[in-house]
């Protein structure tokens, strides 16, 4: 067996451990109502137009700024070496061929630029409604980072055996219905599975994963439109459910995906309204890729 595959056995054990651990705790205390009564956070005056916004410049950053690069850095220069072989294959390719390592290159560079003007937008959306003194309000307060540090990893632990049991029935759904050819893969994921993805390329799309896309997309999902729509429904559960339900369609392109990001989605949400910090859900969401990444690494690359 490869690494990976005793790891995420390992992990699966442990995660299952501590799932029926605190299960048994809550079920012993008669904690089950509690932990299911999420307080409704403050509102903080963000406004629909705000929310659409956000969404529409999320969705339409990533391919103007891939656009102004490709224009800029054209294939071959600047950052990144030639290619000597050929690149995943997959849906990056466009045509059905991989791009070449370059072409990677500039997706990847594109993506971190893309990624930290939508956190300079999102922040100032927010800056905009609240000033300064508001960051506390919306969740960005640094304080108890180190003990947020250490829930974020037992969170994801406990709750990766129920994604995981989410992943495989999806995948065996579509399968079974003979929609095989519809299980694609997210494109990060092809690049890094590939051992012959250039190594600037193999940290550029991990630091986008592991850093820049959480950020994003807990700013987005969890500080935007589920605190918005916790206003708007006046209740936490709905809100989680909604904001969750739309997390997990922005990752259609990988449909088997869906499911269980639904739920991750909905955990986010109400780790966000039980903390009141989106840096404990930016740190879960961290750990979250990170995993992924890292076991793609000890499949591809051991």
């Amino acid at each position: 067996m490869r690494a990976d595959q005793i790891s995420e056995i390992v992990l699966l054990i442990l995660g299952s451990f501590l799932l029926i651990a605190g299960a048994v705790r809550f079920i012993a205390m008669g904690g089950w109502r509690r932990a299911f009564a999420l307080p409704l956070l403050k509102p903080i005056g963000l406004t629909a137009p705000d929310v659409i916004l956000a969404v529409c410049l999320f969705l339409l950053t990533g391919s103007f700024v891939l656009r102004a690069a490709s224009s800029i850095l054209p294939r071959g220069e600047s950052i990144a070496p030639a290619a000597t072989s050929p690149a995943p294959t997959g849906p990056d390719g466009g045509d059905g061929t991989a791009p070449d390592s370059s072409e990677l290159a500039v997706r990847a560079f594109a993506d971190l630029i893309a990624k930290s003007i939508l956190i300079g937008l999102f922040v100032s959306i927010v800056y905009f409604r609240l000033g300064r003194a508001g960051w506390a309000d919306w969740g960005l307060n640094l304080s108890g980072l180190p003990r947020y540090c250490l829930w974020a990893v037992l969170v994801y632990l406990a709750f990766w055996p129920i994604c995981a049991g989410l992943l495989m029935i999806s995948t065996t759904i579509l399968e079974w219905r003979g929609w095989g050819g519809e299980i694609r893969e997210h494109s990060a994921i092809l690049t890094l599975q590939d051992e012959r993805t250039a190594t600037n390329v193999v940290v550029m799309t991990a630091l986008g994963a592991i850093v820049f896309a959480p950020i994003v997309e807990e700013l987005l999902f969890r500080g935007l439109i589920f605190r918005s729509l916790q206003a708007y429904y006046k209740s936490t559960w709905p809100a989680a459910l909604v904001s969750g339900l739309l997390f997990g369609m922005i990752h259609v392109g990988s449909p088997q995906t869906v499911v269980p990001l639904v739920f991750f989605g909905i955990l986010l949400a109400a780790a966000y309204a039980r903390t009141g910090s989106l840096a404990f859900t930016i740190l879960i969401h961290a750990v979250f890729n990170a995993k992924t990444v890292i076991w793609l690494l000890l499949g591809t690359r051991a």
